[in-house]
């Protein structure tokens, strides 16, 4: 039988994992987007050239935002639940604060 103990420690790594895997992929769309871009301009192509894909990057980046604000929920729901069972502390400060980042101020764009 797992302890509380090792079973948050590996649902806070794994959250870990998913906050960074989310925030690695809006750095990559952002990137791509300025390519994007800059190809347009760069090759003095219109203004609509490739607007549809624009378009639709903007659309996923918007969900990958509300993913993420998804699992700044999640982690305060879970920060919730350790503290009721009592499982680990936060000793390095990585999960935000109710006092800090109040997760029912945050709206999903």
């Amino acid at each position: 039988m797992m302890t509380k103990e090792i079973a948050a420690i590996r649902i806070a790594r794994e959250l870990q994992d998913a906050e960074r895997s989310v925030d690695q992929a809006l750095s990559k769309i952002a990137t791509l987007a300025s390519s994007m871009a800059s190809a347009r301009v760069e090759t003095g192509l219109r203004p609509v050239a490739g607007q549809s894909a624009i378009m639709r990057l903007g659309e996923t980046q918007r969900s990958l935002i509300s993913a993420s604000t998804g699992l700044l929920r999640v982690h305060g729901d879970l920060l919730k639940v350790n503290f009721e069972v009592q499982a680990i502390a936060d000793e390095n400060g990585d999960c935000p604060g109710m006092k800090k980042t109040p997760m029912r101020n945050l709206k999903v764009a």
